[in-house]
């Protein structure tokens, strides 16, 4: 597999992921979110709650900054994705163990399954689309691009409570239940995580269990 290309300096990163049709500011803004919500968790809750309220959060704050824009939501065998049809992209939130360290290849902190396999074959297939020498027997005839699976990027976020660290990248075709390398990675942030974040839980079920809560996010940076 051949090595990644990675794009790491600022103004490269700008207009990198401006062609993906995102911002870098959107993107600082979706690992902050889902690093406040990791680090609202108390010893008391189940183990699983900083990487359950990262993902939530982080789908969400994805969600609300990019469905404005244009994109969709995307739901395929339980894989939650933003979709631009436009830009045949879509983007899956990502827990990782280590990202933007160019040395080692982000894995996932849960396990991937079929759904994940399944969307970033089809996304590696809908890239023909446009090549005019595909033999048409390659992919299943399309009317038009939305029915081509949008190529996949996973937003991949690492917070180990020093450095909180976030990229954009596209996976290759995969097998098993772990991300194994990618073809592109943009770097957006990587920073010190310092004290705490204040973060005001506030809920609006008035005493219902089932109804969501938000999260308030007040952030002071260096």
């Amino acid at each position: 597999m051949d090595q990644a290309i990675v794009i790491s300096e600022h103004a490269d990163t700008e207009l990198k992921i401006s062609h993906l049709g995102l911002t870098l500011s959107i993107a600082q803004k979706v690992a902050r979110v889902a690093s406040a919500a990791k680090a609202s968790t108390l010893e008391i809750d189940v183990a699983f709650a900083p990487g359950m309220l990262a993902h939530i959060y982080g789908n969400r704050q994805l969600r609300l900054a990019l469905l404005p824009l244009g994109w969709r939501l995307g739901r395929f065998n339980n894989v939650e994705t933003v979709i631009n049809d436009d830009l045949g992209v879509q983007i899956i939130f990502q827990n990782v163990d280590m990202a933007c360290v160019p040395s080692h290849s982000p894995q996932a902190i849960s396990s991937k399954g079929a759904g994940s396999r399944q969307l970033v074959q089809k996304g590696i297939q809908g890239e023909l689309w446009d090549q005019p020498n595909l033999n048409p027997a390659a992919v299943e005839s399309q009317n038009d691009k939305r029915g081509v699976t949008p190529s996949v990027w996973m937003f991949c976020v690492s917070d180990d409570g020093k450095r909180l660290r976030a990229e954009l990248s596209k996976p290759n075709p995969f097998e098993g239940n772990q991300l194994e390398s990618f073809s592109k990675r943009i770097f957006v942030l990587d920073e010190e995580t310092g004290p705490q974040p204040d973060i005001d839980i506030k809920s609006s079920s008035n005493g219902d269990d089932d109804e969501d809560f938000d999260i308030e996010v007040n952030v002071a940076r260096k």
